[in-house]
């Protein structure tokens, strides 16, 4: 057995941490000498003290912690374990996408200031709008309301299911908006993620929908995410200054981002906007109308 100093030291965990897991009951001493109260750690425990800090470097909580702690004894609880750490896992990941986001769109920027000064023209007049029918397609889904930083794992849920079903997708993934308004702690928002059906012998997984074919005012957005707003004002304009009216939440569709080093530049978005037209107006005949 060991004393708490003791053990504190050897399994690296602060001899106030170990006072904390004492008190809640995620690390109780495996002796407590009743004359005298000093608390004693077994050889075994330090498996238990190692396994909470893996947890605590992954960002779980101490309640998480509680939770995870007897998953371990049991089959049934095995696999809950698993999937929590599946979600930890994408998690991160979105986490770490963000922050590569960030990294490309710092570089850009320092590049952009090491260049030659530029004049400022409006970004808005470069989009140039399309009039045509889209969606009609077949998508995993998740609809949730999140942060906006949880987007990620929404999307990391879809291919999770892509891979566990052995599909294949047919397209980038989409964030569909079905709340007015910015609200990010609580974006209502769903997920798609378009697939190509099997020939036979498909059993529909959870969440399979199909995605309605709409007439939509769409443009491609290149670059930075952060001035993707630009081109939802550019198809907003566009459909108040053509006769039509917005008829449904809009939608973005994101094309898959090059593996490797990331600059903004590469990043590729399309934004959709379900219309219909407004009584009175006759039907645009022109599928693109690129500076209207």
């Amino acid at each position: 057995m060991y004393t708490r100093g003791q053990f504190s030291h050897i399994a690296r965990i602060s001899m106030k941490a170990l006072r904390l897991y004492d008190e809640i009951g995620l690390l109780k001493p495996g002796r407590v000498d009743a004359a005298n109260g000093y608390r004693y750690y077994s050889r075994v425990q330090l498996e238990e003290a190692a396994r909470i800090l893996e947890w605590r470097k992954y960002g779980f909580s101490l309640q998480d912690m509680l939770e995870l702690q007897p998953l371990a004894d049991t089959e049934e609880g095995r696999a809950e374990l698993m999937g929590r750490l599946r979600e930890k896992q994408h998690e991160l990941e979105a986490e770490v996408e963000a922050k590569r986001l960030i990294i490309g769109e710092l570089a850009a920027r320092g590049a952009d200031l090491a260049g030659p000064a530029q004049e400022n023209v409006p970004e808005a007049a470069s989009y140039g709008i399309s009039l045509s029918l889209a969606g009609g397609l077949y998508m995993l889904s998740c609809r949730q309301t999140t942060a906006i930083q949880d987007a990620g794992q929404l999307v990391g849920k879809l291919y999770e299911t892509l891979f566990a079903r052995s599909l294949t997708a047919s397209g980038g993934h989409l964030l569909i908006y079905h709340q007015e308004g910015y609200e990010p702690d609580s974006t209502n928002w769903e997920a798609g993620l378009p697939i190509q059906l099997p020939a036979s012998g498909f059993v529909p997984p959870e969440g399979l929908v199909r995605f309605p074919e709409r007439l939509c005012a769409s443009t491609r957005h290149n670059g930075s995410f952060s001035k993707l707003g630009l081109a939802h004002a550019a198809v907003l304009d566009w459909i108040r200054d053509n006769g039509y009216e917005a008829d449904g939440p809009p939608f973005e569709q994101y094309a898959p981002l090059p593996l490797g080093r990331f600059h903004p530049s590469s990043a590729v978005t399309t934004v959709f906007y379900p219309v219909r037209i407004l009584t009175g107006f006759e039907p645009m005949t022109s599928h693109e109308n690129a500076k209207d």
